[in-house]
């Protein structure tokens, strides 16, 4: 009893010895924000209160967005698989911080041997049985295990937001190929319908020239038209099918759910209003992003790092504690004379290594300075994309609007033209260049259209879109 005795009064001061840590204080790099936010960051409807903009897609009211988004974030398997890279860190980190425990361990053993004492006598057993617990431990006099701990913890912080910065790209993505998709369908909805009035047009001439009041060289001008809108029109098929693929990879299915397709062809791209951003008027903001958090975080775990670099080169001291019992009987194991127990104590101090130490210690310093500019240029990163994107959406409503009445003014042209044609009034060249005209007026709408779309998603992707919290469901 006096074994567990000393062993139990041990224990518990060695556990909770707290190390003193070798490592720098942290202090966050500068991001080289500008002092003053440009005059446009509050413009473009932006609010002056900060939001995490949470859900932002839900502002779109799009019902098939809310429902890809959905889908997206349960099925992609880049997604789930980040997921998992975070439980590995997670275990990781717990690997780490579990040498600032002790070791205990227990044995058991039993043997039995036999010999003859001379040539004459018979021939003798001896049964050997013991029992015991070891404990070992190592003092953590300088923190070099508590460093270690700390980097690996700072290290599944930034596997965190690696899966939070998966998880932001993934819902833009999502949201820039399905309004991908709706703006080729409605530029196959335009292509068909000008298609169907070309060929009507094309009748026209044939009979025309058939009555000898069209010439061979305006039916030969259409029928070329009408094929290259006919090829027009494939190439926009096929380009369909690419964006509904490239969608369906994005979702981890290689078929979109009929309900799920069904919202899709109810909706159009020029019936979607992208939604009012709110997002505060200081660059802070963005220290929310994911990227940032993670290269905040990656720089702390180097910095610890450096803590266990400089404690390397300090002795180690390792306390063992042994305690059992063994005789050659069971029934005799567990008495006072068969009790058996040692305490031990050793201390380590490097003296040559050959400069390994120095050359560790070296390579967690340029860590950490390397992760110093890379935390700078992301932060420079963060808010450029932010300025590129809050910029882009004031001209893109700008041109929009222009669009809009190009496409207006383009069509009337083209059906005056049409009905002069018909009476006479103005030759074939000008019904040819008024159709082409109103065609290209309109697809230059619809791309005008998915670019202010697409920008007003990179603007909250730029501001972190609402993933700066979140936490990963608890996995069973």
């Amino acid at each position: 009893m006096r074994t567990f005795r000393i062993l139990f009064f041990f224990l518990p001061f060695v556990v909770f010895l707290q190390a003193c840590s070798l490592a720098p204080t942290y202090m966050r790099p500068d991001p080289m924000f500008p002092e003053t936010v440009p005059v446009s960051w509050t413009q473009n409807q932006m609010s002056p209160e900060t939001a995490e903009n949470a859900a932002w897609w839900t502002a779109f009211n799009s019902n098939a967005l809310l429902r890809l988004q959905q889908e997206g974030l349960a099925q992609n398997h880049n997604f789930s698989a980040s997921g998992w890279q975070l439980a590995q860190a997670v275990a990781q980190s717990r690997v780490a911080r579990a040498s600032l425990f002790p070791w205990i361990g227990a044995e058991g053993r039993a043997s039995r041997t036999g010999h003859h004492a001379g040539p004459a006598d018979a021939f003798t057993m001896t049964d050997t049985i013991s029992g015991g617990f070891q404990a070992s431990y190592e003092l953590d006099v300088w923190g070099r295990l508590r460093s270690q701990a700390d980097s690996a913890a700072f290290m599944a912080e930034a596997t965190l937001n690696d899966w939070r910065a998966v998880g932001l790209s993934l819902e833009s993505d999502i949201a820039i190929a399905y309004f991908q998709l709706l703006a080729l369908r409605e530029k196959l909805s335009v292509q068909r319908n000008i298609l169907s009035t070309a060929e009507q047009t094309l009748e026209y001439i044939a009979k025309q020239q058939r009555a000898g009041a069209a010439s061979t060289l305006d039916l030969a001008r259409q029928r070329s038209d009408v094929a290259s809108m006919k090829a027009r029109t494939q190439d926009l098929e096929r380009q369909e099918q690419a964006a509904k693929n490239a969608l369906n990879n994005l979702l981890g299915s290689a078929i979109i759910p009929a309900e799920l397709d069904a919202l899709m062809s109810a909706e159009a791209i020029t019936k979607l209003t992208p939604p009012a951003v709110s997002a505060g008027l200081s660059s802070s903001l963005l220290l929310r992003r994911p990227d940032i958090l993670k290269a905040e975080a990656s720089l702390k775990a180097a910095n610890a790092n450096i803590g266990a670099a400089r404690a390397a080169f300090l002795p180690m001291v390792n306390l063992t504690a042994q305690g059992g019992w063994q005789s050659d009987e069971f029934h005799t194991l567990f008495t006072p004379s068969s009790t058996l127990y040692a305490l031990a104590s050793s201390l380590v101090a490097p003296i040559f290594q050959g400069g390994r130490l120095v050359a560790q210690h070296d390579v967690a310093l340029a860590w950490k300075e390397e992760l110093v500019s890379r935390y700078q240029q992301t932060a420079l990163s963060a808010f450029l994309e932010t300025d590129t994107a809050i910029e882009a959406g004031g001209f893109l409503t700008q041109e929009e609007e222009n669009r809009e009445t190009a496409v207006r003014e383009a069509g009337e042209a083209y059906r005056i033209v049409r009905v002069q044609y018909r009476e006479g009034a103005t030759d074939f060249l000008n019904l040819l260049d008024a159709q082409r005209t109103l065609l290209t007026a309109q697809d230059a709408q619809i791309s005008v259209t998915l670019a202010r779309l697409n920008t007003t998603v990179g603007l909250f992707k730029a501001l972190g879109g609402g993933w700066g919290e979140k936490n990963p469901p608890q996995r069973q």
